[in-house]
């Protein structure tokens, strides 16, 4: 990324328009559609963000980020990440190129402020260096690779300087300065670092093959089982073909003939009902419980009349004699200067353009006025007495009612009804039946019959194994791996170190003493001439004039600060005089 910075300072005229506050007004402020804002020039802008009144520009399109030839990177950061847009940017509105959008028509050549909370695209070179910044939202871009930074103002108001400075003219009465802000100075640093660090790379070799013949058994051994039969022969013996057993044979009971009482109809009871009685009674009964009821009542209100502060009595420091009479405090214009906050001795100064010219400067006076409290009479409702719910008890419903109810509850009597009996003759065993044992022997015959003599066996023979001779491949050297050893690579890398620190210098710049609309007319032809086109050469003093006297300034590595330094006039081969 280039090292060259833009600054830029505010200038202030000796006998033209000077600034009483930065934040005060634009003499020439245009705003598109989407309320973003833009400035005639650099020194407004820078101002305008100095002062904290800048309306940073917000996207309102969405694009992906688009790389370009030589660009082999891109990354998002904030605006203020990168060196030397610590405070933002105060760019010229680029128009539609490069195949995206532009800001609106209202913006474009116009100075616009970047907030350094801004995301963007940074666009890096194959060595890591950011070569072109663009807006990360919608891609668009600026009006270069980089945008023009903000360069701080002093918030003062000074009159001409008439302090010696070394300058080509020997005239130095009719010279005007500016105190400018030189950003921080960084130089390039290179460092050589390790890219990929040494590594190993293993080859795969393969394992070699030879052939062998061998022995190849392709019928194992084996045994084969012969039957061999049973024999058998005829033998006789004496076997048992019926059992000893046992023989019960029976002896019959005997009975005789006993007279008793039997029961012929057992005891039991019998139940008579005995119906219930009746009597008529009236009682009070209710039909409906008492319950709560809900009434809500409305709130009350009542109108009053109150007397508010709306603005808290200050002071405030007014340009013009018309204010000594109310003033309590006088001082000069040519020693009036205006704090870093904007104020004089914790009072705000009245914000506004003044024509002036340097016979006024030495009479003119500040005023310090002290302006009342305002108060404002409001009429409003208050309330008096809150919305609220009533609570209203309605009482139980109660009614007589006549029924009949149990006199004498119905029961029942139970009557015993005593056993009958009558005698009866039966014979009852008088000797049980029983048994005795009679044991029938066991019978035995002579029988004859085959049995085995020699048991059926298996004979085995053993048939031998049948063998071949075959060819086939084996591995003579196994497969590995080879180690082989890739060394280290390295790349130089890119650094901003910072040499100097930013300060602040004093530098004589073209004002109204010297910018004749002749000497303007002068500068453009000579820009023309260059091949940096001003716009039209009419000695006017344009946004177009000032972007082209950047580009001779940044194209010739002159000084660029905003304004038309006298550096730059002598650049151009134009007397200052």
């Amino acid at each position: 990324m280039s090292e060259k910075k833009y600054g830029s300072a505010m200038a202030v005229f000796g006998s033209a328009l000077f600034l009483i506050a930065t934040s005060s007004a634009h003499a020439d402020l245009f705003t598109d559609q989407y309320g973003n804002v833009g400035y005639s020039s650099a020194a407004e802008c820078d101002a305008a963000v100095n002062s904290g009144s800048a309306k940073f520009y917000k996207s309102h399109t969405t694009q992906p980020f688009q790389l370009r030839q030589g660009e082999a990177n891109v990354m998002t950061a904030t605006l203020g990440s990168i060196p030397g847009y610590e405070q933002g940017a105060c760019d010229l509105g680029a128009a539609h190129h490069h195949n995206r959008d532009g800001v609106a028509p209202e913006l474009q050549g116009k100075y616009i402020p970047f907030s350094p909370n801004m995301d963007v695209n940074a666009y890096m070179d194959a060595t890591g260096n950011i070569v072109r910044l663009s807006m990360k939202q919608c891609d668009n871009n600026f009006s270069g690779d980089m945008p023009r930074p903000i360069s701080a103002t002093e918030k003062v108001v000074a009159a001409p300087q008439p302090a010696p400075v070394e300058v080509a003219t020997n005239d130095v009465s009719q010279n005007c300065f500016g105190n400018v802000l030189i950003p921080i100075k960084y130089e390039t640093q290179y460092e050589k670092v390790e890219a990929i660090p040494a590594t190993k790379k293993y080859i795969s070799v393969p394992a070699t093959y030879k052939t062998v013949e061998q022995q190849v058994m392709v019928q194992a051994e084996m045994i084969k089982q012969i039957p061999v039969p049973a024999t058998y022969k005829t033998v006789e013996e004496r076997v048992m073909v019926q059992a000893e057993s046992v023989r019960k044979e029976p002896i019959p009971a005997t009975y005789k003939t006993v007279t008793e009482q039997v029961l012929s109809k057992p005891a039991s009871t019998k139940i008579t009902v005995i119906p219930a009685t009746f009597k008529t009674v009236s009682e009070r009964v209710m039909v409906k419980e008492a319950s709560t009821r809900y009434e809500p009542y409305p709130a009350t209100f009542k109108t009053v009349t109150e007397r508010v502060q709306i603005s808290e009595a200050h002071k405030v420091w007014k340009r013009g004699h018309a204010y000594i009479g109310d003033a309590l405090e006088v001082r000069p214009v040519t020693a009036f200067k205006v704090g870093a906050d904007g104020k004089v001795q914790g009072s705000n100064v009245e914000q506004g353009w003044f024509n002036a010219d340097n016979t006024r400067m030495d009479d003119d006076v500040m005023c310090l006025v002290e302006i009342p409290a305002q108060y404002k009479t409001i009429t409003k409702q208050v309330l008096v007495s809150p919305a609220g719910v009533k609570e209203i008890t309605v009482p139980a419903v109660y009614q007589t009612e006549t029924r009949s109810v149990i006199d004498t509850p119905a029961r029942t009597e139970e009557i015993t009804i005593p056993a009958e009996y009558e005698t009866v003759s039966r014979q009852v065993i008088d000797q049980p039946s029983s048994t005795r044992d009679i044991i029938i022997p066991a019978r035995y015959e002579m029988v004859s019959r085959t049995v085995i003599d020699t048991p059926a066996t298996i004979r085995e023979e053993i048939i031998p194994a049948v063998y071949e001779t075959v060819s086939h491949r084996v591995v003579d050297i196994p497969a590995s791996v080879r180690e082989e050893i890739i060394p280290a690579q390295y790349k130089t890398l890119e650094r901003k170190v910072k040499v100097a620190e930013a300060r602040t210098e004093r530098r004589a710049i073209l004002c109204d003493t010297n910018a004749t609309p002749e000497k303007i007319k002068e500068i453009q032809t000579a820009l023309n001439a260059a091949g940096f086109n001003p716009g039209p050469i009419d000695g006017v003093m344009r946004a177009k004039t000032m972007k082209a006297v950047n580009a001779y300034q940044r194209a010739n590595d002159l000084p660029v600060d905003g304004y038309l330094n006298l550096e730059t006039v002598k650049a151009l081969g134009i007397s200052v005089k």
